[in-house]
């Protein structure tokens, strides 16, 4: 495993006030030279303490402890029990040794032997604060924790959960406080709601008197084993405009007491991060992108893409260490926190090389795909075939779980130049691979199989190809050219549920093959996006349809449900008029390039729905996901500042040139669930988003910005250098809030209801927002204890409340885009309470017909 070492830490979002613990330094002894800046502990044995660093975990006590600390972490010397009001930091004599475990009961100073009991004890409490605030553990560590302390089995305790953070919730009005592993120990956060006040924070120190500040207005707290030293909190700040850093200073408040002041009008939140989960850049000096991702069951991502970078991370035991020349192929594996490494590998020769797919099987088998320009990409004995062909050669690889070995490698190409874009593994190891054939105007050399749909290359210069290998790698099951006398480019793929390869693309003449009774069978002019269906055998096409308009529309990405119903995303430039369904989300076309995200049936005769996303400038998509409920989440870049972002969203302004996207559109098509922004000062590109089975997404791609929006704790926060690969991860919805049921539309899409904040006790900045209602029209803010599993039909609309629980109703009015907005604070004390919203809306003559009603969908909100 491989944590990148911290080059400074950046807190991410509104404002964060990082005083730490771990960002302690704490030099022991009279005689240790200069004191030391940056966010570390001295340790007894260096090695050991930070391999304890890298796996820190917030140990639930169930029990097995009988001292009162609700959580306990260990990191080397030091170990902190979570208390109440605060905790306590236990810290050892680094010049001698140690032999208290690091598993089983955790002893106080007080009870440990002679050879260890050189040590301190320190209780940071936060005064006049919440009694009992909520203590809310996040990201579950990996591995149970089992504890069989004496001869009493009721006192044993199996299966002991360990988080990587712990949330103080509400330890003041408007104000949390989080620990967490940081790049070298235990640190602690500040989150401020907007209107709350940082002068309530008052942390007495118990152990360490004489508080003093250093000259660079660091924490000093005097010990007998020496100063613990805490450097000045960092903060920043948050609005609409962007985030700024402010100004922020420890102030004493008496020989054992200390504060916080900070540069701040308490109009934006204090690091109110409503989104990211965690972010980090991969990357070094050179050109380095990711091309795709993959999340397993238990929340880690494995990433492939290109890196120029010789000194790429790569870790201990890796396949390959050492970088071949050019640009080679990575493969990377994040734990599910993103703060860890836990392999990176090359794969590559001498030419270009780069990674385009990933596809993790249930075995956690890693197979990856692209193209190599290099005659000796690593290939292994007995594989379909070890020569490299033509200019370009798709390659298709298998890789252990850990890679560290290659299972089986195989070009597979012609006298051309052929990439493959993505690659899906069947339950029986059958690997299918799918991408384009071409730069030659007569590629008689590709490989295809007796029997296959099209053993002929059809194009001037380029066709789509699907080729199929055996599990082993040896032999291809099919292989087939799609195309007509154009240039045919297959850009996405996935399997149908009976193994069927559907793809999409874009073609660009009439002979492109299409199918009888399908959704669009001519083809419309310039690019047309397609999407086409290969059986099984790779023999005869299911179907096959043409999407677009006499413009240039293009398919870039596509995935296909359980029943064989297949959405596509792609970008149009709008000429002639893409085709939208009735109740789009957006049916009218912005500028420049937009993008579309569509759904055909499992027989490719009808458009389920299509809508289009966009502003006035260029937009494009290359990454989708589906979740359960039939929704899609899609990811892309953007140059477009009116780009449609949602209420509440992380980001809802265009940070620099050209920023990633994430939007989340409906079942239906007409309803933009949640959309946001990510990005820095300059260029960014998302290439491809998964979902995880918690909800969250995780986004990869590449950005040039030293400040794409990194967290504190994440495996690398700081910029590379040229463009570094970017992996996000993120939840749509805020915390503490579900949809549920759908809207009845007025005359624009869905009708939608958005949360403005997390739903925390306490909070202020808590409340609602309502877009697609009918123009200066009249509704109603419904409040309900209890919501229903179908809906009552009343007025014409979808009633998903209990009527006999509806507790309150305000009106509303809705401005002239179909807008509205209002604050619905949260008091304190109300954790655990759950509520349910609709809005009710009277529709216009002009908006769904005068003396006729709409409604928004559901949200379900649990105080947290």
């Amino acid at each position: 495993m491989l944590r990148k070492p911290s080059k400074g830490t950046r807190a991410f979002a509104a404002i964060t006030l990082l005083p730490a613990i771990g960002l302690l330094a704490f030099l022991p002894g009279e005689n240790r030279g200069p004191t030391r800046s940056g966010h570390d502990l001295t340790p007894t044995h260096p090695q050991r303490t930070m391999e304890a660093l890298h796996r820190l975990s917030f140990v639930e006590n169930r029990g097995q402890w009988e001292f009162p600390a609700r959580f306990v972490a260990r990191a080397g010397p030091m170990t902190a029990f979570l208390e109440d009001r605060g905790w306590v930091l236990t810290l050892e004599e680094p010049t001698l040794a140690s032999n208290v475990p690091l598993a089983g009961p955790l002893p106080l100073l007080d009870e440990l032997p002679a050879q260890t009991r050189r040590g301190v004890a320190l209780r940071m409490r936060f005064e006049n604060g919440c009694e009992a605030p909520r203590l809310l553990p996040r990201n579950k560590r990996p591995g149970p924790n089992h504890f069989f302390l004496g001869n009493d089995p009721q006192k044993w305790r199996r299966d002991v959960p360990g988080y990587a953070s712990v949330r103080y919730a509400g330890i003041y009005p408007g104000i949390d406080v989080r620990l967490r592993e940081g790049a070298k120990g235990l640190e602690y956060d500040f989150f401020l709601e907007p209107g709350a006040d940082l002068s309530q924070v008052v942390v007495r120190v118990e152990g360490g008197r004489d508080l003093a500040l250093g000259p660079d207005g660091a924490l000093i707290i005097p010990t007998a084993l020496g100063p613990v030293r805490q450097p000045p909190p960092d903060a920043w700040v948050r609005s609409p405009s962007g985030e700024r850093e402010v100004e922020c200073r420890f102030v004493l408040l008496g020989p054992d007491r200390f504060g916080l002041v900070a540069a701040w009008d308490g109009t934006h939140p204090l690091f109110v991060d409503p989104a990211i989960i965690w972010s980090t850049f991969v990357g070094e000096e050179q050109l380095d992108q990711g091309w795709s991702v993959a999340e397993d069951l238990t929340g880690m991502v494995t990433v492939t893409g290109g890196t120029a970078s010789p000194k790429f991370p790569t870790t201990t035991g890796a396949y390959d260490a050492t970088h071949n020349g050019n640009s080679d192929v990575f493969v990377c594996r994040l734990d599910r926190t993103g703060s860890t490494l836990l392999f990176s590998t090359f794969v590559g020769g001498s030419g270009v090389d780069l990674g385009r797919s990933v596809f993790l099987q249930m075995n956690r088998l890693i197979t990856i795909a692209g193209y190599t320009a290099s005659t000796n990409f690593p290939t292994t004995a007995g594989a379909f075939d070890q020569t490299h062909n033509g200019s370009n050669d798709c390659f298709v690889a298998r890789l252990t779980p850990a890679g560290d070995a290659l299972l089986w490698s195989s070009f597979l190409g012609g006298n051309g130049s052929d990439t493959v874009r993505t690659v899906r593994v069947q339950a029986n190891g059958e690997t299918t691979v799918m991408g384009v054939v071409g730069g030659v105007s007569n590629n008689t050399t590709f490989p295809t199989t007796v029997g296959a749909y099209d053993r002929t290359f059809n194009g001037s210069s380029q066709d789509a190809f699907a080729t199929r290998f055996n599990a082993a790698g040896n032999k291809l099951v099919f292989s087939t050219f799609i195309g007509g006398s154009g240039v045919d480019y297959a850009l996405a793929s996935d399997l149908g549920p009976n193994g069927e390869v559907i793809m999409t693309g874009y073609a660009s003449q009439n002979d492109y093959p299409t199918t009888k009774g399908a959704y669009d069978e001519t083809w419309n002019g310039a690019f047309d996006a397609f999407v086409t269906s290969l059986d099984p055998t790779g023999s005869k096409l299911l179907f096959s349809t043409f999407l677009g308009a006499t413009g240039n529309d293009i398919g870039y990405a596509l995935a296909v449900d359980s029943k064989g119903v297949t959405t596509i995303a792609g970008e149009t430039d709008g000429r002639g008029g893409f085709p939208v369904t009735p109740g789009a989300f957006q049916s009218a076309f912005k500028g420049s390039r937009d993008v579309f995200v569509a759904r055909v049936d499992a027989t490719g005769a009808k458009l389920v729905f299509s809508t289009l996303i966009g502003g006035t400038a260029f937009e494009g998509a290359d990454g989708l996901a589906l979740a359960p409920d039939g929704s899609t989440i899609v990811s892309g870049d953007t140059q477009s500042a009116d780009y449609p972002v949602t209420p509440g969203a992380y980001a809802t302004t265009l940070s620099g040139l050209r920023d990633v996207f994430v939007s989340h559109v409906g079942p239906s098509g007409g309803l933009l669930a949640y959309s946001t922004f990510l990005g820095g000062a300059n260029h960014e590109w998302g290439y491809a988003v998964t979902r995880g089975t918690l909800g969250h997404v995780t986004v990869t791609g590449r950005t040039l910005s030293p400040k794409y929006p990194t967290t504190a704790g994440a495996y690398d926060t700081t910029h590379g250098g040229n463009y570094d690969a970017l992996v996000t991860r993120l939840r749509l919805n805020p915390d503490g809030v579900r949809r549920f049921g759908r809207s009845t539309p007025a005359c624009n899409g869905d009708v939608a209801l958005y949360a403005l904040a997390d739903a925390k006790a306490g909070s202020t900045a808590f409340g609602f927002a309502c877009w697609k209602a009918p123009p200066l029209s009249g509704g109603a803010y419904l409040f309900a204890g209890s919501n229903l599993s179908a809906p009552l039909k009343v007025l014409g609309i979808d009633l998903w409340l209990n009527p006999a629980t509806i507790l309150l109703m305000l009106p509303l009015v809705s401005d002239s885009g179909g807008k509205t907005s209002f604050k619905l604070p949260l008091p304190t004390g109300t954790t655990g309470l759950r509520f349910y919203n609709q809005v009710l809306w009277a529709n216009t003559p002009t908006c769904g017909g005068a003396g006729t009603f709409s409604m928004s969908d559901g949200l379900e909100v649990n105080i947290q």
